[in-house]
């Protein structure tokens, strides 16, 4: 997805799949694979992400600072 109407950056990420075997569940693993995710993104000049997210992550989600909307979480770097 390239700029739109209210945001002219050309560069956007889309995190997909994040997910955590049950038995290392609540360890830290997925907000470790995100934040790596994060700053590669930023060190690319990525300043939007977004993601579907389960009930169950959205809190790691919003804890790292997306937001939600109506079909999916979104941060802006």
């Amino acid at each position: 997805m390239g700029p739109v109407a209210g945001d002219p950056q050309p560069y956007r990420a889309r995190l997909v799949n994040v997910w955590t075997h049950p038995d290392w569940r609540r360890q830290g693993l997925a907000r470790e694979a995100v934040t790596a995710c994060l700053e590669a993104a930023r060190q690319r000049g990525v300043t939007r992400l977004s993601l579907g997210t389960s009930v169950m992550a959205r809190g790691l989600y919003a804890r790292l600072g997306f937001e939600a909307s109506a079909t999916e979480m979104t941060l802006v770097l």
